[in-house]
């Protein structure tokens, strides 16, 4: 069988070294492999084969899986058949461990295990979409953990689910939806009464979160395509929020979204009326009519959409204590799950699986019975898939135009950021200026944005210098907007000095809670040194008062990206803890806008 397999190398624009640093981890870890194989009695090839009799002498292995919740069934049911295999690793027998464990939990372990060297209690990754991966690849120290090249076990194209009788109104299914289309219905009073259907109301588009959503996450990447084809950052930024102010929700609850249209007691009428247009997967549109449902809903094609969930298998490097075994065994499960025999439960909870033919249960979903039944064709695959600095930049993008809370920023301008970065020509300040500025185009006109700059005794005996105060980003500052304002700050940061990090801190942190907003306000600390103020306060005493003054009704959080070797990366990181916030390590200029991006985000 074809393996559809996704390399994470192509998905991204990644610098030149970070690159190759992949590629030969890659190439030695396939090496790797390949002794293993050969040397463990043909495992990974025919291990998830029938045998005969089979001896279990040596100490066994098991193969931890962790899998959304929404595919871990499937896996399960997958990994009960592979061990009717009998598989092996040498003398040794196989099982597997299957846990549900979503984006949160598997996060929280990664960046665990990545900090403090240890295990994170599974060897294999099984998102419901493998775009998750990407999202936890912001932060550096994960994006070492995971593999550069992994399978598709099974897939679902990500629709706009809309109850049938809303979708033929629309001329579907001989006709798609056009984004434009739905942005403009939802903005016209008239709303369904275009349609002749007045007695539905106004045309309702709401959106998952697409921090928690598969179907969120992965619609908003192709909106994100859609709209930054051939535009420019301000354009982007103007696209995204006419999408987001067409909108009736930014936050939808899917479940609750589709009550009405379960509802017995409701007529049709006033199912309609009260129902919300929004992404979904394909499988999640069947699940919801095979639930009879008073309304039934259309998976409705958005022009070129070309998303989809893609279920990942991703082996974790260096994770298990007996990695050589867990990689061979990991192998193993993967043949077998990519094999005829063991996808079957993928396509029996309807998702789409490689080389599934039309009409049968791994085919495309049929909406309707008898005569009127017909074929929902999958989405043409014209839109590139995401990279990673595109996933970084749709989700600060959408995240920051719904934001009225504040950002702080606060950027280390000590004489260590004039040192040039081996080979771009380029020093550290002047990468860390190209992230700000990219970072800075979307946030939203209703949040409060400022700009400082820290050394020592930059301001008579203050270490930062206000260069941008904090206020509304949109207010009209020097001919321009705030936003336009702190920009052209960030262009005119000059390094020098020593640097004063915990009084900067602290007094930022301050600043930001006497110009509380409702929403998230947060100070981001961006440093390649460690405080080498004499005068200043003590970590110890930073941290305590940080912890003392916090104030539950109204948080401000700082955020810490530790840029460099130098970098006292543990300080940042306690800093960031005692506030509630995160630390971020850039280990290299590629790595800058990336975590800034990832912050912003947050």
């Amino acid at each position: 069988m074809t393996t559809d397999t996704l390399t994470r190398a192509q998905l991204r624009s990644r610098h030149r070294a970070r690159k190759s640093r992949h590629q030969a981890r890659t190439v030695a870890g396939l090496a790797t492999l390949l002794i293993i194989v050969v040397g463990t009695s043909g495992l990974a090839w025919w291990g998830y084969q029938a045998r005969g009799a089979v001896s279990c002498s040596g100490s066994p292995v098991t193969l931890r899986v962790a899998a959304s919740s929404s595919v871990a069934d499937a896996v399960q049911q997958e990994a009960r058949a592979f061990e009717q295999t009998k598989p092996q690793v040498g003398d040794a027998c196989v099982s597997v461990d299957v846990v549900a464990m979503d984006v949160p939990k598997v996060n929280a372990a990664l960046v665990s295990a990545a900090s403090l060297r240890r295990d994170p209690g599974f060897d294999v990754w099984v998102p419901e979409s493998a775009t998750w991966a990407k999202v936890l690849s912001r932060r550096p120290e994960v994006d070492r953990l995971l593999p550069d090249v992994f399978s598709v076990l099974a897939s679902s194209p990500v629709v706009a689910a809309m109850p049938e009788p809303m979708a033929k109104s629309l001329g579907w299914p001989k006709r798609q939806a056009e984004l434009d289309q739905l942005v403009a219905l939802a903005q016209d009073p008239a709303g369904w009464g275009k349609f002749g259907h007045p007695e539905w109301g106004r045309v309702r588009v709401a959106w998952q979160d697409p921090q928690k959503s598969t179907a969120g996450l992965d619609g908003l990447m192709t909106l994100f395509a859609k709209l930054g084809a051939g535009t420019n950052a301000d354009q982007l930024r103007v696209g995204m929020l006419r999408v987001q102010n067409a909108l009736t929700n930014l936050d939808l609850d899917e479940s609750k979204a589709l009550e009405p249209l379960a509802d017995p007691q409701l007529s049709s009428d006033e199912a309609l009326k009260a129902s919300i247009i929004t992404p979904s997967t394909e499988r999640e549109v069947r699940a919801f009519n095979a639930s009879g449902p008073r309304e039934k809903l259309a998976p409705v094609t958005v022009g070129v959409s070309g998303a989809a969930a893609k279920v990942g298998y991703l082996p974790l490097y260096g994770t298990s204590l007996d990695r050589a075994r867990a990689m061979t065994a990991a192998e193993s499960f993967r043949q077998f799950l990519t094999s005829t025999d063991g996808n079957r439960a993928f396509a029996a909870d309807g998702w789409r699986i490689p080389n599934g033919d039309s009409g049968t249960e791994t085919g495309p979903a049929t909406v309707g019975a008898g005569d009127t039944a017909h074929e929902v064709k999958p989405a043409t695959l014209e839109l590139s898939q995401p990279t990673l600095q595109s996933i970084s930049k749709a989700l600060q993008s959408w995240s920051a135009l719904e934001r009225t809370g504040s950002v702080l920023l606060a950027v280390d301008v000590s004489g260590s950021m004039k040192q040039a970065v081996p080979k771009l020509g380029l020093t550290r300040l002047q990468l860390a200026q190209k992230a700000l500025t990219s970072a800075i185009v979307s946030t939203s006109d209703r949040s409060s944005i400022g700009l400082w700059e820290f050394s020592r005794h930059l301001s008579g005996s203050k270490d930062y210098r206000v260069v941008v105060p904090l206020g509304a980003a949109s207010d009209a500052v020097g001919g321009g907007t705030r936003r336009d304002a702190v920009r052209s700050g960030i262009s005119h940061l000059t390094a020098r000095g020593d640097t004063g990090l915990y009084d900067t801190t602290l007094a930022a942190v301050r600043e930001v809670r006497s110009k509380w907003r409702a929403d998230q306000n947060v100070v981001v600390v961006l440093s390649d040194g460690r405080n080498d103020d004499p005068g200043s306060v003590s970590l110890k005493a930073l941290v305590s008062t940080l912890k003392k003054e916090q104030n539950a009704d109204k948080p401000v959080r700082v955020f810490t990206v530790a840029y460099g070797a130098q970098a006292d990366a543990a300080s940042l990181s306690a800093i960031a803890k005692a506030t509630g916030g995160q630390s971020f390590i850039a280990a290299s200029p590629a790595d800058i806008e990336r975590v800034l991006l990832a912050t912003l985000s947050e």
